[in-house]
Order: C-alpha cells, then structure tokens, then sequence
C-alpha cells in the first residue's frame, strides 16, 4: 500500500510540475508581442491650385470641397508605412476615392475624390511631399516616420504652382 501511496505522490508532483509549466510552440515561442503604436502620421490632400480650373464634373458632384481641401487628418503609424499606404488609410478613414495603378514600389496615383492626373491641363496630377520636401522617388519608396506629415498635392503645372522646383532632368 506505501508503494502505491508513493507511486501516487510521485505521479501527483509530476502532474502538478507539468501543468504549471509554460509550453510553447515553436511559432509561439519566437513570436514577440507586438504593441499598438500611439504615434501617427498626418495626412494632408489639397486641390487648391486647381479649384479655378476644375472640370464641371467635379464643381457639381460635391467631390471638391470650396475650401480645396480634400483630406486633413491623422493615421496610426505602422512600421514600413509610406506615402501611399498613408494616403490608403486616411481615404479609407475619411471614406474618399482613391484610383491608383501597380504595386510595390511601383504603385501611381492616378486620381484622388474624382480629380485626375490631366484634369486641369496636360501638366496636372496629383504629387506627394514629406515634411515639405517633395519626393523624387516614388510614393512607395519612402518610409515614413512617426508625427511627419505627407501632404498629396495637386498640381496645374508640372508643380511649379505647388512649389516643387522640378525641372524634368
């Protein structure tokens, strides 16, 4: 009866080890806690520029506000955003059409609430810069970083009227 009393308390303590063990799987194991992140980006799509010269379409469908600002808000940042993923959330935040083509790095914007690239002439469209400095890459080839601020812009002339000094070189 001692044996068995014994065989008992070791199966017991085994059990009571085992239990109060942590197992992991592999996946779990390695995985590390991913938190939210408190920062965001600031968003920013004007049409300014463009408000004289706005096909009839656009001045009787609502789609430009008076103002010509079309976006003005702020997204959660994530790791690896860019200009265009920015632009993704805070249109689908503010529930605004976006048109683009490609992917990767290789995504164009084509139109933003309904406004399109030669719209205002054949120089027009839609072009983007990061804390006031315009890209000379594309959109998705530029990392952001917490509290910047991307603005979309919409430009009559090759952004001469926005500002940006590009000379096609």
């Amino acid at each position: 009866m001692k044996k068995h009393i014994s065989l008992i308390i070791i199966c017991l303590s085994f059990i009571m080890t085992f239990c109060s063990c942590s197992i992991k799987s592999t996946e779990g194991y390695y995985k590390t806690e991913e938190t939210k992140s408190t920062y965001t980006v600031n968003v920013k799509v004007d049409c300014i520029t463009a408000l004289s010269s706005l096909p009839e379409k656009l001045k009787s469908g609502n789609y430009i506000p008076e103002n010509g600002i079309i976006i003005d808000t702020a997204v959660e940042y994530e790791n690896g955003d860019t200009p265009f993923t920015v632009l993704t959330k805070a249109a689908k935040k503010d529930k605004i059409q976006i048109d683009y083509n490609g992917e990767g790095t290789s995504v164009y914007l084509r139109g933003i609430s309904n406004l399109y690239e030669f719209d205002c002439g054949n120089l027009s469209g839609w072009m983007v810069c990061v804390n006031g400095k315009f890209a000379d890459v594309g959109a998705n080839c530029i990392n952001v970083k917490p509290n910047d601020t991307v603005e979309w812009r919409y430009t009559c002339n090759l952004g001469s009227d926005i500002g940006n000094s590009y000379s096609g070189e």
